[in-house]
């Protein structure tokens, strides 16, 4: 289940810490630390997951590069002992899938810290033991706000207590918002157990990371020990409220479930943007197909796609090699023409120029010198003004290389925020769906002719039924929003589902009609339909069978 874990701390010189030596152990990476002289590598870290960085609008685009930024931090403190960082750690709920975790994290330290001035070091890590998993985040922040202009001078109403409270209470507000968006029923509370009053719970106490240490290489501490019997304690307790927890869960549902859901709240849902577009799409598929389409559809702010950004990456690298290409032959026609220069050119150009000519071996013709010292001076000019280029175009492939690879570091972020966004939206469509679904079973069964038999079997009952549940759900999409709060006048779900049937029904009796022009997926719908007699369903039948067997002859 979700638990609430927020802690915070200093990185403080004055105690011996590093802000360097810290991102770089949570982040994985390899890091110099500028103030001590040290190097610290943590590239060989297993348990890191992800490692983003998040800055204010308008910071400069070095603070986005782990190495500048902390070297940027560090260069901003003058005193021996001061404080350098600030430290979050947070556990991150195991109900979330890894998208959905960096989603919560990324959108909460945006809101809560990036929008005050902070630089914001991310590192997500899975826990040391394999077999037991602890995702959790840590989360570096800068301890002064961040301008276009570098770091500016220190907020310290950051380090007040009511500010960590306030921290505590929006973190534990994000992941239930999280939760709730991915369909879950768990909930943290930022509280005590004693201010929730909750009795029958014990706290826990800080283990600490050399307690940690120390166990998980075989040597039992008192403090985990303490932790571990409160841990037991507890979870018999929260399974007794969650047994009743589920029972009162389940009573609501089955009443919910008898209840008829409201015609415009079900039309609003119905006619949000995202939902027409991915309602359609079956649910074990959505996913993968929105992240393609992501991928696809993605733009920065200059209206680059992904696959723009790789494009300029190659044309600018063509070009750079293109006129290195020019330099260097510029260079070499300058050292051959140098050769016959002064005396010793003299007696080389009646070597190489018997006659006062050679052969071009790469042209295939004869050449004079002149001709030949001619091209050579054409070489060269265009080698000066391929040295001229050659920084700039040498620039433009360096900002091509940056875009990409900031696209790259954005684009899953980005992508795991809008899919946490619409898979919650698509959760409750499909709650409703089901539910206009049955609301369509029972007006069938209600309004069915006994001629024509409800179905065949149970799938095709359910085929029919969702057929007429899908095209009411087209129509409270495609209606038009009404000025007040309510339906248009005598406007229901189920005055939506009768006209809905009619028309299915209209459809496949003119089917039915012209068995010649419809086609084969319009004759085997008609076939659940109940209002078509046997006789109907008769023709259909011998109408499929005949294409059926003239395919095969073919």
């Amino acid at each position: 289940m979700a638990i609430f874990h927020f802690s915070a701390q200093m990185i403080s010189r004055g105690a011996g810490r590093s802000a360097v030596a810290a991102a770089a152990y949570r982040a994985g990476d390899r890091l110099h630390d500028a103030h001590t002289g040290l190097d610290h590598d943590y590239t060989r870290r297993s348990d890191v997951r992800e490692a983003v960085i998040i800055t204010p609008d308008e910071a400069p685009a070095w603070a986005q590069e782990r190495q500048s930024l902390w070297d940027a931090v560090n260069a901003a403190e003058k005193r021996g002992d001061a404080q350098t960082a600030r430290e979050i750690e947070v556990s991150l709920p195991r109900e979330l899938t890894p998208d959905q975790q960096l989603a919560l994290v990324v959108g909460y330290v945006q809101r809560t810290f990036a929008a005050q001035g902070m630089v914001a070091d991310i590192g997500l890590h899975e826990g040391h033991n394999p077999k037991v998993p602890n995702p959790h985040a840590h989360i570096l922040l800068t301890t002064r706000p961040l301008t276009p202009e570098g770091f500016g001078p220190k907020e310290r109403r950051w380090n007040r207590k009511d500010q960590l409270v306030t921290w505590r209470q929006e973190w534990a507000a994000a992941v239930n918002q999280a939760l709730d968006k991915a369909g879950h029923l768990e909930r943290i509370d930022a509280r005590s157990f004693q201010d929730q009053g909750i009795v029958d719970r014990e706290p826990t106490i800080h283990e600490g990371v050399a307690a940690r240490a120390m166990e998980r290489r075989g040597i039992q501490t008192e403090r985990v020990q303490h932790n571990r019997t409160i841990q037991e304690y507890n979870a018999i307790v929260i399974d007794l409220a969650a047994v009743r927890a589920e029972r009162d869960a389940l009573a609501a549902e089955d009443e919910a479930r008898e209840r008829v859901p409201a015609w415009e709240d079900i039309q609003k849902i119905f006619q949000d943007p995202d939902v027409r577009r991915w309602l359609h799409v079956a649910p074990e598929h959505r996913e993968a197909q929105f992240m393609w389409t992501f991928n696809q559809e993605w733009r920065n702010e200059a209206q680059q796609s992904l696959a723009d950004l790789h494009r300029t990456v190659e044309t600018t690298t063509q070009r750079v090699n293109s006129v290195a290409s020019q330099v260097q032959r510029g260079q070499q026609a300058t050292m051959q023409l140098q050769t016959y220069t002064g005396l010793k050119g003299l007696v080389a150009q009646r070597r190489d120029f018997p006659e006062g000519k050679h052969w071009n071996r790469e042209g295939g013709y004869e050449e004079t010198f002149k001709a030949w010292q001619q091209r050579m001076r054409q070489l060269v000019e265009h080698g000066a003004q391929a040295a001229q280029a050659l920084d700039n175009v040498q620039r433009q492939a360096t900002m091509a290389a940056t875009a990409l690879a900031d696209a790259k570091k954005r684009l899953p972020v980005e992508r795991a925020a809008q899919w946490q966004r619409i898979s919650g939206k698509l959760m409750r469509a499909d709650q409703l769906r089901d539910r206009v679904a049955q609301r369509a079973q029972q007006l069938i069964q209600h309004n069915a002719p006994q001629k024509g038999g409800w179905a065949r079997n149970p799938q095709d009952a359910q085929k029919f039924r969702d057929r007429v549940a899908d095209r009411a759900i087209q129509q409270m999409q495609t209606a038009v929003p009404t000025a007040g709060d309510g339906p248009p006048p005598g406007q229901s779900l189920i005055d939506t589902l009768k006209t809905a049937l009619e028309r299915v029904i209209g459809e496949d009796q003119r089917a039915a009609q012209r068995l010649d022009r419809a086609t084969d997926h319009d004759l085997e719908q008609a076939l659940l339909n109940p209002w078509l007699d046997l006789a109907q369903k008769l023709q259909i039948e011998a109408v499929l069978n005949r294409q059926k067997q003239q395919e095969l002859e073919r």
